[in-house]
């Protein structure tokens, strides 16, 4: 006798949700978005000579570009491939990490995307290891285009890296950005 209003519920709440996505609404509003990112990791690197601990961090910019996958099989939300972007030695900006990942969140809404790993290939012989859960804080305009989309960490820790290319490094991690156009990239993609 629960399955009965569970079933009625979950059709009510289906139509409330097809109703409420505007005709002119992005359906996957994050698909092919670039985001610039500012990148920041603080914790402790170890002396590879002496064996102490002592207080560091790196900092940095990346770019993160999302496309939704080809085959979609997120519960709630969607899946994503994506390509994270760093500048490395030679100040030339390459490709750093790539992956999928499954998004939740409604189709016109705010996203997350729980425990991501990236992985910053920096210069010097510096870079990070981390894994974030990111939260995509969308606003749309009123025909329901997306007009903003600005990411930020609940959740990040560094579980590799390096602060100076020798050294390993330890500890949290937090990136924070906003959207940009293709066109406004430091560097052609590939």
């Amino acid at each position: 006798m629960l399955l009965r209003p569970l079933s009625r519920c979950v059709s009510v709440l289906a139509l409330l949700l097809a109703a409420a996505t505007p005709a002119a609404a992005q359906l996957v509003p994050l698909d092919g978005q670039w985001f610039r990112l500012d990148v920041h990791a603080s914790g402790r690197t170890l002396n590879t000579d002496n064996l102490k601990f002592k207080k560091a961090s790196v900092s940095t910019k990346a770019f993160l570009l999302l496309t939704l996958a080809a085959d979609d099989g997120a519960p709630s939300g969607f899946t994503f491939d994506w390509q994270l972007w760093t500048k490395q030695n030679g100040k030339v900006w390459a490709l750093s990490d790539s992956g999928t990942q499954a998004f939740i969140g409604p189709a016109n809404g705010d996203q997350i995307a729980v425990d991501m790993p990236l992985n910053l290939t920096l210069a010097s012989g510096k870079f990070l290891s981390a894994r974030a859960t990111l939260f995509f804080d969308l606003k749309f305009k009123k025909g329901g285009k997306l007009k903003k989309a600005k990411i930020k960490t609940l959740g990040g820790e560094t579980i590799d890296g390096s602060a100076n290319g020798a050294d390993p490094f330890y500890g949290g991690f937090n990136a924070k950005g906003h959207k940009v156009k293709e066109g406004s990239l430091p560097f052609t993609p590939s």
